[in-house]
């Protein structure tokens, strides 16, 4: 998880679709304070090329990597969780969170145009629309278009 404590503690740049995805649904990000205080720093939308840190996302994968999966589901995190569940009048209580166990799963597999895609599998269906979609665009001579194409 080290790749992903760094880049959540020292930040990345933003990049044009999440300078744009910010702007979309700023109104609805703004509603819960934990996420204004991360996208909107100083009360101002972050924009192309700022830099996106994301301290408390830092926190949390290092209590994972410490504690395993006690460290979401017990003790500081799952403190955290509960309590904005109960601010926003949310649905998960500590309850859920002691009762929650993993169920594994065998991952949909599919080719397309020589490569092999592993993804989710049901009961999402992600994974197995991701695999027929590429599957038919695999017909297609979609790559010739050019990145950005709509046609």
């Amino acid at each position: 998880m080290q790749p992903a404590i760094d880049a959540a503690e020292k930040g990345f740049p933003v990049y044009p679709g999440l300078a744009a995805a910010l702007v979309e649904r700023e109104a609805i990000m703004r509603a819960f304070p934990g996420t204004a205080k991360v996208f909107f720093p100083g009360g101002k939308t972050l924009k192309e090329g700022d830099t996106l840190v994301q301290k408390d996302l830092a926190w949390t994968l290092r209590q994972i990597v410490a504690k395993g999966a006690a460290g979401f589901y017990k003790g500081p995190v799952a403190e955290r969780i509960v309590k904005e569940m109960e601010r926003g009048k949310g649905l998960v209580s500590q309850k859920d969170l002691d009762a929650y166990t993993v169920k594994r799963r065998e991952p949909v597999r599919g080719t397309y145009r020589g490569h092999t895609v592993v993804s989710m599998p049901p009961p999402s269906s992600g994974g197995a629309h991701i695999i027929q979609m590429l599957n038919m665009l695999s017909e297609s001579s979609y790559p010739a278009l050019g990145y950005g194409t709509t046609a």
